[in-house]
């Protein structure tokens, strides 16, 4: 297995997190000189918060945008598609649905087009800034809140964090990575 990272840079700017795919070598014939990636899996990681970050994040509320790249799977494809995403959560409110949300919108590959999907309710853990969450579909998000925080015009935060969406036409599998766009009390 190889670790590779994704055609596209979903995160522009991002330093404090990273993401890519897992892929598998196989050999298509056995003189070995035909080699094909099979891709397996998506990550992310990034630079967990200091506790010092975690206490001025605390009562405070956070939107990300960014992107996702994920793998599109149905009956008749398998292939590679991108989207851009959103992420909010709230200090102040860590179990609030509505107040932490996630979503992907205008999800394509070449051959399928997922358009919006509904906001995902999150669950936000404070003391660590992981989040997790899923909706009626069995759809699942896990992610994670990144970076510094000095004050609201002084903030280096990102997100990143893996998702699954199963649909009754298509499965997509990938990863997401987002900066701070706004930061307030």
């Amino acid at each position: 297995a190889r670790s590779i990272n994704a055609d596209v840079n979903i995160c522009s700017d991002c330093d404090q997190v990273a993401t890519g795919i897992w892929e598998n070598e196989n050999f298509v014939n056995a003189s070995l000189d035909n080699i094909t990636y099979q891709h397996k899996g998506h990550w992310a990681i990034g630079q967990p918060l200091s506790s010092d970050t975690l206490r001025r994040l605390a009562g405070m509320k956070i939107s990300f945008e960014g992107h996702a790249v994920g793998t599109v799977v149905t009956s008749t494809l398998n292939e590679t598609g991108y989207g851009t995403v959103t992420v909010n959560v709230d200090f102040a409110n860590p179990r609030s649905g509505t107040a932490n949300t996630f979503q992907i919108r205008d999800f394509r590959s070449e051959n399928y087009d997922l358009g919006d999907t509904p906001n995902f309710s999150l669950e936000l853990n404070s003391e660590n800034g992981h989040f997790s969450g899923n909706n009626w579909q069995d759809d699942i998000v896990d992610g994670a809140v990144y970076g510094t925080y000095e004050d609201p015009q002084n903030h280096n935060l990102q997100t990143a964090g893996s998702f699954a969406l199963n649909r009754s036409d298509a499965s997509i599998t990938g990863s997401f990575a987002a900066k701070a766009t706004s930061v307030s009390e």
